[in-house]
């Protein structure tokens, strides 16, 4: 949501600088009026070293949809939205949730750290076969889906790049660069 004016109000950083009284009230308008009809609002506006302004007040949640979400990013500061509770994931009488979790990006190095050891160990166990390594050209994970295939890039194969020492004929970029 673009409000007019904005732009004098970030720092070079891309940090929020303290905005004046007026203008978090047009802050306010814009939004509420836009989120009122919202599925998900996520808030973001940061003061450097300072509690996050109040850009989402509790009567504006009241107005809002049953089921509605706002995700606030500034819980750890104060957050953005009035009713957010730090460290929590509440539900309003209207039926707004409000998720307040404490430093939500820092939590998502963990969870992309899951997620990869997850593929990479499922990918690992379909080349096992009864105890042993198994390399199948049928495979279009390993070789790159056929030609005709929704799947098909032209001048890749899958993830198997060299097999008995030579690159895969259908990793015709890779053979480019290397050769």
């Amino acid at each position: 949501i673009e409000v007019d004016g904005m732009d004098d109000f970030e720092d070079a950083s891309g940090y929020a600088k303290p905005l004046t009284p007026e203008f978090i009230q047009k802050v306010n308008d814009t939004v509420c009026g836009v989120a009122a009809d919202a599925d998900i609002i996520i808030t973001t506006a940061r003061i450097f070293g300072r509690p996050a302004p109040i850009t989402v007040p509790t009567s504006a949640v009241e107005t809002f949809k049953r089921g509605a979400v706002i995700v606030d990013m500034n819980a750890d500061v104060g957050g953005n939205c009035e009713a957010t509770e730090a460290g929590s994931i509440i539900t309003t009488k209207n039926g707004v949730i409000i998720v307040g979790t404490s430093n939500l990006p820092g939590t998502l190095a963990t969870t992309a750290s899951m997620l990869y050891s997850n593929n990479l160990t499922t990918f690992m166990c379909s080349l096992v076969d009864e105890g042993e390594v198994v390399v199948s050209e049928d495979d279009d994970i390993l070789v790159g889906a056929p030609e005709g295939s929704d799947f098909h890039v032209p001048g890749m194969g899958g993830v198997l790049i060299c097999k008995d020492g030579t690159i895969h004929p259908k990793q015709t970029r890779l053979s480019e660069v290397v050769a």
